[in-house]
């Protein structure tokens, strides 16, 4: 499509409405790129911090609608800490100065005041949409000044969010004499509401098809506004005890009749079962229902209004309809795509996995739970995982903590496992109960789709983490809480962080001198360290400072750097790309990466982009053991030894820090090599190569990761394209195996060197026992020092050093210069 004209490419995108589609479109190729940024209209930004709002509006001059996202996901759960940040100033002043255009906006875990909502409302002149998603720091005066100027609003929206409330004059700010209205959410404001100006706002807006009242709305006034909206689709009712006389119920019941085109509904605060009764009439056209703001409604007028809900899509709940009435949901709800059930009291409930188990078996369509629950079995959690297999988000939640098997008592991996292992489209998983290290090497072998994972309560060493970390080649979002995760976890995923979008880590093993060598590691990553103490870093004591647990780790993505709005509870331990140069090899040293600023001694000698000497005898020769660290700050990293597998280069060895990327590190002579010569036993015989063959097969080796090796066969052709081996069965983010696990089918001979026997050969109290081989095959432990030396001599003039940048272009002058005297 590369000759297509940039109108016809324009035209294409423009049904490309996914963020996730557009943003692979813009990775095609440059052209497509510019194409992509200059036509795009809708831009989600998953952070705030992640970027700088002048870098979006630049890139996308075109944008029309914007959504930002700012607190954890944890804030929900008031783990955030209040004043940690996440304010809407600067994106909405950026938008008023460059991008006048706007006209929708959704806020999300954010500050919003009522400055930032005058500024929305007095700088875009089109501005339609705001939805503001349990957003808080702003008052119905600032809902006044966005009824007053934006004159073609069409939605309003404040979804669980805290709104100050001063006075509700505000519905009376909307433009006269009609409105474009569509939708308008007000279901969290706890302040009173004019009933007479909220009457005259509904008839005033003929287009209204979503309506959500508050708590604050009195019964009465419910039927009259039905009255006045023939359109309405989704309708959120207000309060059942203010307003209520016989009068008021009978015709509220009548103007609900009347609204044939009621979908959706919710509220019912306060309500009783009484009442539900005159929502019968509707019950056979809804598709979604939210009973979760009724604690007084009893499980048998939850199930009396269920049995004639039979096209519902959605339904949420609480505990209160127990594992009976779930299991009327299932004979009544065939087509139930997400289901919710909440707890009524904060520390029991009355559904248990029976309620689960009825749900999946009658929803095979189910795609989305949240369920809170007493105890839970692995039986459970397999049936579900059987009958739902088009799961895309499941969350568990046991109130008891480190609950195990009801019924067994053993823990509950066997049950996550299924459901991760059935459920090949699962993006979200969150977890409780009594878990171990093997649910998450379930979790990182077979969900390959998940984006984010919350875990709380479980785990029992670091392997588990590392398990998620390098199997979940997708993950976006991991949230972990009170569990044993270390340092050593924590800085496993240092290649897997930079495509991720954030990591949330609190209540955790991990320690300020592990985060502050993550953040060495990272340049492109915001380390956040909050101690809600409010005790700031010492950067004199360091020493003692690096043992100090961690109270709350948010680690995220950004190219923006750290940001200048911390508060004092806050510690940043981001480096910026601009601190670092780039890597520089030393002969016979080190390879490192130091600050421009403050170089060390090595690089002030030899400058930066030396390389060592391929005709030097002792490249190949690292400094005997110890490894030492780099001297670079931090200057607590060892260096790791490397070689290139390149017979040009095979020769080569350096020393390889842990900056920007950290490599495995191990001992000098237990480094893999592929120079000769290997301590490879006898060859085995065709026999005994057989023999071993069908006894391995039955039980395969473990790879270094623990786990049972997989085996690799070739196509059924003739001759055969390759031998059998074994490897690793765990894939990392981009799909190579785990670990190095390569053996093939028959294995080695296992008549190995002892430990004792190591140590004497280490010390040069023996000399090592290896047995020659032709260079080129695969060696898998040490390699002698005099050999190498002997072999790099012997081949270096087949295998010349390559040409310096100031040869090759020594080299290109002078053939021009022949070329020019032949043409004299």
């Amino acid at each position: 499509m590369a000759y297509f004209p940039e109108e016809v490419v324009e035209q294409i995108l423009g049904y490309v409405t996914s963020h996730r589609d557009r943003n692979a479109t813009s990775l095609v190729c440059r052209a497509w790129y510019h194409i992509e940024r200059r036509c795009r209209r809708s831009v989600l930004v998953s952070n705030c911090y992640a970027v700088r709002p002048e870098r979006v509006l630049v890139r996308f001059p075109s944008m029309r609608s914007l959504s930002v996202k700012g607190k954890p996901h944890f804030a929900d759960f008031d783990l955030v800490p209040v004043g940690w940040g996440a304010t809407a100033d600067a994106w909405v002043d950026s938008c008023a100065r460059a991008c006048p255009d706007l006209e929708e906006l959704q806020l999300k875990r954010m500050v919003v005041t009522d400055e930032c909502l005058k500024l929305i409302s007095g700088s875009f002149t089109n501005f339609k949409s705001l939805v503001l998603v349990s957003c808080e720091g702003f008052s119905t005066a600032g809902l006044a000044t966005i009824a007053t100027n934006c004159r073609f609003l069409k939605e309003l929206d404040l979804q669980e969010s805290v709104v100050r409330h001063r006075g509700h004059h505000w519905i009376n700010c909307f433009p006269k004499p009609s409105t474009e209205l569509e939708s308008l959410n007000f279901a969290c404001l706890s302040g009173e509401v004019n009933a007479s100006a909220l009457e005259t706002l509904v008839a005033r807006s003929p287009n209204l098809k979503r309506l959500r009242l508050n708590r604050a709305v009195p019964f009465d006034v419910l039927y009259r506004i039905l009255g006045r909206t023939p359109k309405l689709e989704d309708l959120g009712t207000g309060s059942f005890v203010r307003g209520n006389n016989p009068a008021a119920y009978v015709s509220l019941f009548s103007a609900l009749g009347k609204c044939s085109s009621l979908k959706s509904l919710s509220g019912f605060w306060d309500a009783t079962g009484l009442f539900l009764r005159g929502i019968f009439s509707i019950c056979k056209n809804l598709t979604c229902l939210n009973l979760s703001y009724a604690p007084l409604i009893q499980s048998a007028d939850l199930i009396n209004i269920i049995r004639r809900c039979t096209k519902l899509h959605v339904l949420w709940l609480l505990d209160h309809i127990g594992d009976e009435g779930l299991k009327v949901v299932a004979f009544s709800c065939p087509d139930l795509q997400e289901l919710r059930v909440f707890p009524g009291n904060a520390n029991t409930t009355t559904v248990t996995e029976e309620g689960l188990v009825a749900i999946s078996s009658g929803c095979r369509n189910l795609q989305s739970v949240l369920y809170f629950c007493n105890r839970m079995t692995n039986a459970a959690l397999i049936t579900v995982a059987k009958n739902c297999p088009q799961l895309t988000s499941f969350r568990l939640c046991i109130l008891e903590l480190s609950s195990a098997d009801a019924m067994t008592g053993q823990p509950l991996d066997e049950g996550f496992g299924a459901i991760v292992q059935s459920c090949k489209g699962l993006r979200r998983l969150s977890m409780s109960g009594l878990l171990t290290d093997c649910v998450f090497l379930y979790i990182g072998m077979y969900a390959e789709k998940l984006e984010m994972l919350s875990v709380a309560f479980v785990g029992g060493s670091d392997d588990g983490m590392v398990y998620v970390l390098n199997g979940c080649k997708n993950l976006k979002k991991l949230e972990i809480r009170d569990s044993p995760f270390g340092d050593t976890a924590l800085l496993a995923g240092v290649d897997r962080y930079e495509a991720m979008r954030s990591l949330w880590m609190s209540s955790c093993n991990i320690t300020l001198g592990g985060c502050k060598t993550l953040a060495a590691s990272m340049p492109g990553v915001n380390v956040e360290v909050i101690n809600e103490a409010g005790a700031s870093i010492d950067e004199a004591d360091e020493e003692s400072s690096n043992a100090k647990k961690v109270e709350k780790l948010y680690l995220y993505r950004t190219i923006a750097g750290p940001r200048g709005d911390a508060p004092g509870f806050v510690s940043i331990l981001c480096l910026l790309w601009t601190q670092y140069s780039y890597c520089l090899r030393i002969s016979r040293v080190q390879l490192i990466s130091c600050t421009m600023n403050n170089p060390c001694d090595y690089c002030k000698r030899l400058g930066y982009g030396q390389y060592p000497s391929e005709y030097d005898d002792e490249a190949p020769v690292p400094p005997a053991l110890p490894i030492p660290f780099c001297r670079c700050p931090p200057g607590d990293i060892p260096v790791e030894v490397r070689q290139s597998r390149n017979p040009k280069t095979a020769g080569r060895v350096c020393y390889d820090p842990a900056v920007p990327k950290r490599w495995k590190t191990m001992p000098y002579n237990e480094f893999r090599r592929w120079v000769p010569p290997p301590p490879n036993p006898a060859p085995m015989t065709e026999e005994e190569k057989q023999e071993a063959s069908i006894v391995r097969v039955k039980n395969p080796p473990l790879c270094h990761c623990g786990v049972r090796a997989k085996l690799q066969r070739p196509n059924i052709v003739v001759p055969p394209k390759f031998t059998p081996f074994f490897r690793c069965s765990l894939k990392t983010h981009d799909g190579w195996p785990l670990c190095d696990f390569n053996k093939y089918i028959y294995g080695p001979r296992s008549h190995w060197s002892t430990e004792e026997e190591l140590r004497e050969f280490e010390t040069g109290m023996k000399p090592w026992p290896y047995l020659r081989r032709e260079y080129g095959k695969k060696a898998y432990d040490r390699a002698g020092f005099e050999e190498c030396i002997a072999y790099w001599r012997k081949n270096r003039d087949k295998y010349p050093r390559p040409l310096t940048n100031k040869e090759r272009n020594f080299i290109e002058l002078t053939e021009k210069e022949r070329e020019a005297e032949k043409r004299g």
